[in-house]
């Protein structure tokens, strides 16, 4: 998310359109591969439900909610990051802007631990 950064900086030398032109493609190049992971995840869940493997089914679910809230707050905190730069075109408010670069690294890391949380080896996932 890096990128979103070095784009407004672009904005900021250069022209508006060229800000428009490179935000569009990263843009949909995330929605194409979210969409991606979601169908895929779907049909591992529909798959486990038939093969009735409950645990996994449970596991899958899981980590579907995990990613659907990190997609929800992803959205949110690109609302608030537009609102934010667009607010204050000054950077008047520098003290709080690296609040900005760092809900993203602290997002991965949560979606981390909780990945790590529903995969961690147990006694029974050794048979």
């Amino acid at each position: 998310m890096d990128t979103n950064e070095d784009i407004f900086s672009i904005r900021s030398r250069c022209h508006l359109d060229l800000g428009v032109i490179l935000v569009l493609p990263n843009a949909l190049l995330d929605a194409f591969l979210i969409m991606w992971i979601f169908t895929s995840l779907s049909k591992t869940l529909t798959q486990l439900q038939a093969k009735r493997s409950s645990v996994k089914f449970d596991t899958y679910r899981k980590f579907s909610n995990a990613l659907l809230i990190t997609v929800v707050l992803s959205v949110v905190w690109i609302g608030y990051e537009v609102y934010f730069k667009a607010t204050d075109p000054f950077n008047e408010r520098w003290q709080s802007g690296w609040i900005i670069t760092s809900f993203w690294d602290i997002l991965a890391f949560a979606l981390l631990c909780v990945i790590c949380y529903l995969w961690t080896p147990s006694q029974s996932s050794q048979r």
